[in-house]
């Protein structure tokens, strides 16, 4: 059974930047670039910044919220997640950042969705409650839970220059 949820609402546009194994931002990322730089991690080299991040889960404590905040604040960091399951380090780093420089940094949590579907590949839109993906399917997520309905997205439904 899908729990999808909208954890903070938000718009933000990106490619899709699926991490296979959870990533510590104090440390295991270049806060000034927003580059993963842990050099047992995957995906290390890849770029961060104006993503859209499939997190499985995220290493360390409060000091990693203090390094994702200054990513985003900085203009280097994701442009939006999609968590796997609860996180408190992602949420209060994208809340403070909505509210300190008044961006928005949506953060949706969808524990079910195979990621390694190569069909997934590509740009996405989150637009609060709805996902986009660019000749693909367009995804609405139930914020009080249960499966997402999925029905044929359009590239012209895209907001674009976000």
């Amino acid at each position: 059974m899908n729990h999808s949820e909208v954890i903070l609402n938000g718009k933000a546009q990106g490619e899709l930047l699926v991490l296979t194994e959870a990533l510590s931002f104090w440390g295991g990322t270049d806060i000034s670039t927003g580059r993963i730089i842990d050099r047992y991690h995957p995906q290390v080299g890849k770029l961060l910044a104006g993503r859209i991040v499939v997190l499985p889960g995220v290493k360390g404590s409060t000091a990693g919220t203090g390094a994702l905040l200054e990513m985003l604040c900085a203009g280097v960091g994701p442009a939006g997640f999609i968590l796997r399951g609860p996180d408190i380090i992602v949420t209060a780093a994208c809340q403070i950042a909505n509210n300190l420089i008044a961006t928005t940094v949506p953060v949706l949590r969808i524990p079910d969705l195979d990621f390694s579907d190569q069909s997934l590949a590509g740009i996405w839109n989150i637009d609060d409650d709805q996902i986009f993906i660019v000749q693909s399917n367009s995804i609405r997520l139930n914020p009080k839970g249960g499966f997402p309905n999925t029905k044929q997205g359009s590239p012209r439904r895209l907001t674009t220059g976000s």
